[in-house]
């Protein structure tokens, strides 16, 4: 029985540094599960493969669709899975030229020319892929079918993006078959849910305009929402299904709607669902009584972007929030028995030594369970990405896009702060919030299962690769000065996987990978693929 589509989730490229471990641990693709129900739903074949979370390497994957020949292979890529999406379309290439590569995602979206230069890489979607992965399974002509980006005889072709998904409701429910689902949870949470973690999602779009966020590329900042039954109708799915009792709700900003959250609290009460989750919001929207409601419906962790300890940092990234609401709303928050994790970033623009200083004397503060560090990447599609490329506020420096990683050696700078300040002070500050005695304490007394014990061994250890990671030397190399007409000139400094674009459906002439492949060995492929 033929199968019609694969939809792959990449390997990320190294998040902990050069010859760090890989930790198994996350968040299932919540996206492609929305394209996966989506297009069973109309009677498709389906191969779901997140590849970081399953036993197969990337030539074994090409190996299973040279058998299976697939009608098209749809890869969706974040910044630092871009590299693995491009050297897996290039193999499948190389090894059955008539399957068709899709790329699809966050970074695709946030540049779908440069993408589709890409060798390999056929067809690039933008925004929401639910409709335009069905319209490429029936058939439309590419020209018809919005948001898609192609080449003809070296020409990029681009179709506007089509309206966005208004009816939520209306959308089958999110199918992870293929995933064991078992495997997914997130280290930070290793002390407050027992079971695998599964994202499940409200809503779409986020009205709010941080300046280093890019979730605009996919969703905009329409907001969208799935009526409070049918939300609870996706918890109940995972739960009959697969047996989950722990959630991470994905709305950029659950509570948006307090009435909303509330129809939403009672609809999984009156569902009598024994269930724990964990939410995303911010501080200006938390209040004692929907705090409370959100507790007794199962709430036991709130995650929270705090990113700096400096007001006009904060003023500066259009974050819209005051320190002391942070602090009003993590002591409520903590109040009320439901923990609290704060989310920091370092090297912000117009950040100094003093200011990520403030930071970390800010964090250790909180009444905060984890603060998560990050350094500053410039999203591709985030106000931050137009500054850094202007590279006079901020400055990149990277050699490909696997560089674009929060929890590396840090990737830009200032006249005001080097990178190696940024380094330095990104160290102490997990080393002041984390290695307190008394966090210390906490955590050896959380420890009741080796499941949980697993979980803290694997967090020590990527603290540990985070605290040492470093670039090869001479490795990174300062991204130009560019602008929108000539954006493509990235592919010279960070593109690692050629420079000669693929010719789409619409050309005559031969692709770079149709010179008799037709029964070309996956062995033979992969070594072309990686020279």
């Amino acid at each position: 029985m033929r199968v019609d589509a694969y939809l792959v989730c990449p390997h990320y490229g190294q998040p902990y540094g050069q010859g760090g471990q890989r930790i198994k641990h996350g968040g299932a693709p919540l996206g492609m599960a929305c394209i996966n129900g989506m297009i069973k739903s109309k009677g498709y074949r389906t191969r779901f493969i997140d590849l970081d979370f399953s036993d197969l390497s990337e030539a074994e994957l090409i190996e299973q669709v040279v058998t299976d020949r697939p009608r098209i292979v749809g890869l969706t890529a974040v910044t630092t899975q871009i590299m693995s999406a491009v050297r897996i379309a290039q193999a499948i290439k190389l090894a059955a030229p008539e399957v068709t590569t899709v790329l699809g995602g966050p970074h695709p979206s946030a540049l779908p020319e440069l993408t589709a230069f890409y060798p390999g890489v056929d067809l690039v979607i933008s925004g929401e892929g639910e409709l335009p992965v069905l319209d490429l399974l029936e058939g439309r002509p590419y020209d018809e079918i919005p948001g898609l980006t192609w080449t003809d005889n070296g020409v990029v072709r681009s179709n506007p993006r089509g309206p966005l998904i208004a009816d939520l409701d209306a959308m089958p429910l999110p199918d992870y078959a293929g995933l064991n689902v078992q495997l997914y949870g997130l280290i930070l949470q290793h002390d407050t849910f027992n079971g695998p973690i599964m994202p499940v999602m409200g809503g779409r779009g986020c009205p709010y305009r941080c300046t280093f966020c890019a979730s605009k590329v996919v969703a905009r900042r329409n907001c969208r929402f799935l009526s409070p039954a049918r939300f609870v109708d996706h918890i109940e799915d995972l739960v009959d299904r697969h047996g989950i009792r722990d959630f991470s709700f994905s709305d950029e900003t659950f509570v948006l709607n307090k009435r909303r959250v509330q129809e939403i609290c009672d609809e999984i009460q009156r569902r009598q669902l024994d269930i724990r989750w964990a939410c995303l919001t911010r501080v200006n929207t938390v209040d004692v009584q929907i705090l409370q409601t959100m507790k007794q419906a199962g709430c036991r962790l709130i995650e929270t972007g705090i990113e700096s300890g400096d007001q006009d940092i904060l003023d500066r990234i259009g974050k819209g929030i005051k320190k002391a609401q942070v602090r009003e709303a993590c002591e409520i928050i903590t109040q009320t028995g439901i923990r609290v994790n704060g989310c920091f970033i370092l090297g912000l623009p117009y950040e100094t030594p003093e200011t990520v200083r403030r930071t970390i004397d800010f964090a250790k503060e909180l009444p905060l369970t984890y603060a998560q560090f990050a350094m500053l990447v410039p999203l591709p599609g985030s106000a931050v990405w137009e500054t850094a490329l202007d590279g006079e506020v901020v400055r990149m420096h990277a050699s490909t896009w696997d560089d674009f990683s929060r929890y590396t050696y840090p990737m830009v700078e200032s006249d005001a702060l080097s990178r190696e300040q940024l380094h330095t002070l990104h160290r102490k500050a997990l080393r002041e919030f984390y290695y307190r005695p008394k966090r210390v304490a906490k955590w050896l007394l959380t420890i009741n299962s080796r499941k949980k014990l697993k979980s803290l061994r694997d967090m020590v250890v990527a603290f540990a690769q985070v605290t040492r990671a470093k670039r090869r030397p001479g490795n990174a190399q300062q991204v130009p000065r560019v602008t929108h007409a000539n954006v493509e000139r990235l592919i010279g400094s960070l593109g690692q996987a050629g420079r000669q674009p693929v010719p789409g459906r619409h050309t005559q002439s031969a692709t770079p990978y149709a010179r008799n492949h037709e029964h070309v060995a996956c062995e033979s492929a992969w070594p072309a693929l990686v020279s």
